[in-house]
């Protein structure tokens, strides 16, 4: 699973609001959504990291490999 909570973290830290995000920078209000879903594309990470500017795919999201149930426990 990927989650963006470092992005929503990096945006509060900022002063970048959502509103902001979708007013002046293109980003639109379901592809913050899906941010926080986990469900978004490439061309959005793209679009963030560009009004990041100082920013890479590692600062922004963590990855957690998901759970199978085949998987022997520990």
């Amino acid at each position: 699973m990927i989650k963006f909570d470092r992005l929503f973290q990096i945006l509060k830290e900022r002063g970048i609001s959502q509103y902001h995000l979708y007013t002046y920078k293109g980003i639109s209000r379901s592809q913050i959504q899906r941010l926080k879903t986990g469900n978004v594309n490439v061309n959005t990470l793209n679009n963030i990291l560009n009004v990041l500017e100082d920013c890479t795919l590692d600062d922004i999201c963590e990855f957690t490999p998901d759970k199978t149930g085949n998987e022997e426990e520990e």
